[in-house]
């Protein structure tokens, strides 16, 4: 009798425990159900928030330079209130919170108070050129986005550097086999993740808009073109990407075997991969880079590749084709991209004519060159070779994947001018990333306190508010204009262009003598 009563009664408690955990099991909400078990989160500022949320499984031992697999479920409940390992990177001021280890496959999710209504969801792919940041920094904070937005943030880590964009598909063997365009499909695998799952967290998941900024917005339009990616996303926000990083599988090939000298292997020794020390891989990243920079070549590497199954074409010859048919974008550059780069320790690009030869050199363009420097009349000052290379990497290469995407769906297009005396002292300028800051409202953050230390509170938290509900606009609607800032839609005959500075604008083709000039580049 004690052992029927003792069994009925457990019956009675797992039912109980089965539906008070089911969806939203607690008043607050911070107790999720997932597809993989029970998240406790917690709360910032009146948002809800889950750090570090496993995604897929650790990409380590027979996994590393694996496709990410679908994580293990649990039992009990598992603390979402600390953020996630971290990708291995070099030491940088992009990286965030967390410790760097090769089980980083994580992301973060922030959400407004509990609601009957789910809100967009906008997924944040950051930048670091492939081979540093993550979804911690302190920049990339939700918190502030998610509140005056009313909106889902979801941010990520992916693999990166070696591990996440060396590309193996032509050294392969019978016994073994390695996968490249890791990073992008981890990216994709988050994004799985978060279409199964975000409806318990508040977010409607047939209403994703991906976001993201240099290397971040690439990954935002290589997934846009990609056939794994389809269908995982409804709209894009495209914040300052480069126009040249996607690489061919040639091109891929000749810099793994360069990667390989760094390494003292050989490509016939490539099972060896799987048993280099993160340490090891870093450190031999490091000085191919160093040497590459030395040698004035060109630095871009461990990056997508395309003319594979993930990218079987460049994502422009994709978008001009409508491969992204029907899927709104909002695309843009800020004023002096460049500008960054030329302060950088070893400096990417030095404000010299031989940088300017190099970078036209090493992408073919070496017969335009005298033309091309014709379209800057104070050409060779330090201000009209960096505003060339702000042209050549970003600004022309946006207006061009503009004007492809604007033939298939709705397309916005902005620059981001703002900037303040002390930060154009520096020579700074509206330079790469500092739209960051406003975009998340995250003046907290490293970067963002040297901003409102250099400038008007009052300007710069209006201009983030504007910025802010520009983009949440976008999420929900599609469109980002509103009442107060009417934004006309993107075509090649206007190309309207609204800029965010002290004083917001829209401007008529604000390039146009110089994007003519560069014709060329197409």
């Amino acid at each position: 009798m004690f052992s029927r009563f003792s069994s009925l009664q457990t019956i009675f408690f797992s039912f109980f425990i089965f539906f008070a955990h089911a969806g939203t099991p607690d008043s607050t909400g911070l107790t999720i159900t997932t597809k993989q078990g029970l998240l406790l989160g917690t709360t910032e500022s009146d948002v809800r928030v889950w750090r570090g949320v496993r995604y897929a499984k650790a990409p380590v031992n027979e996994l590393r330079y694996k496709l990410p697999q679908p994580p293990n479920n649990w039992e009990g409940i598992t603390n979402a209130t600390e953020f996630g390992n971290i990708s291995p990177q070099p030491k940088n001021d992009m990286g965030g919170d967390g410790v760097q280890n090769e089980d980083c496959l994580f992301l973060n999710i922030w959400s407004p108070k509990v609601s009957e209504t789910k809100k967009p969801v906008m997924f944040w792919i950051h930048g670091g050129g492939f081979v540093m940041g993550s979804g911690s920094s302190d920049m990339y904070n939700g918190t502030k986005l998610s509140k005056n937005g009313d909106v889902v943030v979801v941010t990520i880590n992916y693999r990166l550097g070696p591990l996440g964009f060396l590309f193996l598909d032509e050294f392969n063997t019978t016994s073994t086999h390695f996968e490249s365009n890791l990073g992008l499909h981890d990216q994709t695998a988050a994004l799985k993740w978060v279409k199964e799952n975000i409806s318990a967290f508040g977010g409607d998941p047939d209403n994703i808009t991906l976001f993201g900024e240099s290397a971040g917005a690439n990954s935002v339009l290589s997934l846009l073109t990609s056939p794994y990616a389809k269908g995982l996303f409804q709209k894009t926000i495209v914040q300052s990407a480069a126009g040249i990083s996607v690489i061919s599988k040639e091109k891929a090939a000749q810099q793994t075997r360069e990667f390989f000298n760094f390494l003292n292997i050989s490509p016939a020794e490539i099972s060896k991969l799987n048993t280099i020390s993160v340490d090891t891989l870093l450190a031999a990243s490091e000085r191919y880079f160093r040497q590459k920079v030395k040698d004035k070549d060109d630095v871009l590497f461990f990056v997508p590749v395309a003319g594979t199954d993930f990218l079987p074409l460049t994502p422009i010859e994709a978008i001009k084709q409508g491969v992204a048919k029907n899927i709104p974008m909002l695309i843009g550059t800020n004023r002096d991209e460049a500008n960054l780069f030329s302060k950088m320790k070893p400096p990417i690009f030095t404000a010299e004519k031989e940088t300017v030869h190099s970078y036209l050199k090493s992408n073919g363009l070496a017969t335009h060159e005298n033309h091309l420097i014709s379209l800057y009349p104070e050409y060779p000052s330090k201000t009209s070779i960096l505003s060339m290379i702000t042209d050549a990497i970003f600004q022309v290469p946006s207006v061009y994947i503009a004007d492809a995407q604007s033939n298939f769906a709705s397309a916005y297009s902005y620059r981001f001018d703002w900037t303040s005396f002390p930060i154009r002292m520096i020579g700074l300028g509206a330079c790469h990333g500092m739209e960051l800051p406003f975009v998340f409202s995250t003046f907290n953050s490293s970067a963002g306190k040297r901003i409102i230390k250099a400038s008007s509170n009052k300007r710069v938290f209006k201009l983030s508010r504007e910025i802010q509900k520009a983009w949440s606009n976008f999420a929900y609607t599609g469109n980002p204009g509103s009442e107060k800032n009417l934004w006309p839609q993107y075509n090649t005959q206007s190309r309207s262009t609204l800029i965010f500075d002290n004083t917001i604008s829209v401007i008529s083709d604000p390039i146009a003598k110089l994007r003519e000039g560069w014709e060329v580049i197409r």
